[in-house]
């Protein structure tokens, strides 16, 4: 009854292909750790309090990855004024489709999948490797998972998936993507099929809203 209600109150998403998260009396903000990026820097996701914030899990040998990565720079440019970042954290655990060192990714992306000397916008941060599911995952995909219900009950072949334990709110795939909003929240997650600008008017929502300055930063916490 309670997802019934949630996925009545939100018009805009998409049956099958996006669900509203669970962010209200949510503790804990994706905006609360310090990340490595394939570059070779640090950036301390505390600093993007007020930012509304892209969330996706690449991987370059995905079908999907000249489409969701050229997406991702237009969004970001056209959302360069008003607080909008990416945030990548590739991903080996679907079908092996982000294998490589940090320089071997970038050159990855850069002359073959987008190619044509792809780069990412200056507000598109791309992490290390990243596991998104099982008891590895990192603590921003355990609390991502926490926070917000799968958008399918289907899970897809097990033949594809490269971690140990299965569970209903796991991960279906590379480029899944959610959108956090300036509190640090995950408000929504969408499907990996889900084009960039088809989710340009939950952007919009979240940059209309005033985000609540907190005491501290209390960081991720680990959900199932």
């Amino acid at each position: 009854m309670l997802w019934a209600l949630l996925v009545a109150s939100a018009a805009l998403v998409a049956a099958d292909d996006g669900s509203q998260c669970l962010s209200q009396g949510l503790t804990g903000t994706v905006y609360g750790s310090t990340e490595a990026t394939l570059a070779g820097t640090n950036v301390d996701l505390t600093q993007l309090f007020g930012y509304v914030s892209v969330v996706m899990n690449p991987g370059v040998y995905s079908e999907w990855t000249s489409q969701m990565m050229t997406g991702m720079n237009t969004l970001l440019e056209k959302y360069e004024a008003d607080g909008v970042v990416g945030l990548g954290f590739p991903c080996n655990q679907f079908n092996l489709e982000q294998p490589g060192s940090p320089g071997e990714i970038l050159n990855a992306y850069k002359y073959l999948r987008p190619g044509n000397g792809w780069t990412p916008h200056q507000n598109f941060h791309l992490f290390t490797v990243t596991e998104v599911n099982g008891d590895t995952a990192s603590d921003i995909f355990k609390f991502l998972r926490s926070a917000c219900p799968a958008y399918t009950e289907e899970l897809g072949s097990k033949a594809s998936f490269y971690w140990d334990t299965l569970v209903a709110r796991d991960l279906r795939g590379t480029y899944e993507k959610f959108v956090i909003d300036k509190n640090g929240k995950p408000r929504y997650r969408f499907a990996p099929n889900v084009a960039m600008t088809e989710i340009y008017p939950y952007i919009d929502e979240l940059l209309a809203e005033t985000p609540i300055q907190p005491t501290q930063f209390p960081g991720v916490e680990a959900g199932n």
